[in-house]
């Protein structure tokens, strides 16, 4: 139990060191935030009963750690304090303030993190595979040619993405999977191995011709051969 309240451990982390049940923990953590060390210590307690109960800190660990807000149908993805403090009052009719809230998470062994963004249709085998067959073939070639690698891609931007932190395990970067979808602002950028990038903005859809337009921009930049790594996209 000191693990947890004193050094924030993560949950997950003492139920497997200690081998005791998850509720057991959350029972803890409830009665220590209720009365303290000597909550812990007596068999029973009267007077005013406590806000967050055993199964209320469950199931808030549980929704942080296994979904984001749009699990409950909020128009973000990232967990903020305040985002918390709005689920609990809604999900479980209590009312905290966002100082309580952060100490909430902190005893669950939960942390503010920048998130990895991954999209949904990522596969993991196919990156594998490029990884360790197609792109050495193409570093291969590029250098027989004298020439720059670039990775090109399209990309679009709305007005609600997601540039913060949310909460998660410590120890383990959240990932927060993004669809897509709705943007409005479109660009095309090309990035090298060194991290080296260039783009452009495009007005209304992209197609072959401006496609190509950025391509000769692209070569004429780089002042050598290059070589483009990029999807199969329509244009």
């Amino acid at each position: 139990m000191e693990a947890i309240v004193i050094r924030h451990e993560p949950v997950h982390l003492v139920k497997r060191i200690y081998n005791i049940p998850e509720r057991t923990i959350f029972n803890w953590l409830s009665l220590y935030r209720s009365g303290g060390w000597d909550a812990l210590k007596e068999q029973a307690r009267s007077g005013r009963p406590r806000k967050i109960s055993a199964g209320d800190m469950q199931w808030i660990y549980n929704a942080v750690t296994m979904g984001n807000p749009m699990n409950y149908q909020f128009d973000f993805c990232l967990w903020t304090l305040n985002a918390m403090r709005a689920l609990i009052q809604k999900e479980l009719d209590i009312k905290l303030s966002k100082s309580s809230v952060s100490r909430l998470l902190g005893h669950l062994g939960l942390s503010p993190q920048r998130p990895i963004y991954k999209s949904y249709k990522q596969d993991p085998k196919k990156i594998k595979q490029y990884l360790s067959e197609t792109f050495p073939e193409a570093v291969a070639q590029a250098k027989r040619n004298g020439a720059d690698i670039f990775f090109v891609d399209e990309a679009s931007v709305r007005s609600d993405a997601h540039r913060g932190r949310t909460w998660g395990k410590k120890g383990e970067t959240p990932v927060v999977k993004n669809s897509g979808g709705r943007f409005g602002l479109k660009v095309i950028s090309a990035i090298s191995p060194r991290g080296n990038m260039r783009f452009s903005f495009i007005e209304d859809k992209m197609n072959s011709k401006k496609f190509i337009q950025f391509l000769k921009k692209l070569h004429k930049d780089a002042g050598k051969p290059i070589l483009v790594v990029l999807d199969n996209a329509r244009y």
